[in-house]
């Protein structure tokens, strides 16, 4: 995702309390700061182990039998608590679409028209 209008210090604000909420399982990977004013940033939200909390769960398999695959990939809470802490006038672009911290959490299915599943459910979260 790319995270505009915020510093790098506003980034680790917003890591620490989704690390907070989350036991720690949270961190950025492949961290770039973009050019220009240096308040533009590419950023990736993983997790450090899978089985632990925060993790995404690939269950769109589960329909026809098949176990759910955990992946290393922070699940659609972590992305939405990352992006609450962040700063008013925050723009983020992710999945080719553009929203601004602070608003609602929009949830979407990423399953199949066989198998409907949303971001919501691919998780252990509450």
């Amino acid at each position: 995702m790319i995270l505009s209008n915020c510093t790098k210090r506003d980034i680790n604000k917003a890591l620490a309390h989704v690390n907070h909420r989350f036991a720690g399982n949270i961190m950025l990977n492949n961290y770039q700061q973009m050019s220009g004013s240096g308040l533009r940033h590419r950023v990736t939200l993983r997790v450090l182990d899978s089985h632990g909390e925060g993790a995404h769960i690939s269950r769109h398999m589960e329909a026809y039998g098949h176990k759910a695959r955990r992946t290393n990939s922070a699940c659609w809470h972590v992305h939405g608590e990352f992006f609450d802490t962040l700063p008013h006038g925050t723009r983020i672009t992710s999945l080719g679409k553009v929203v601004m911290a602070g608003d609602m959490w929009n949830d979407f299915s990423i399953g199949s028209v066989m198998f409907t599943i949303f971001a919501s459910e691919s998780c252990n979260c509450i």
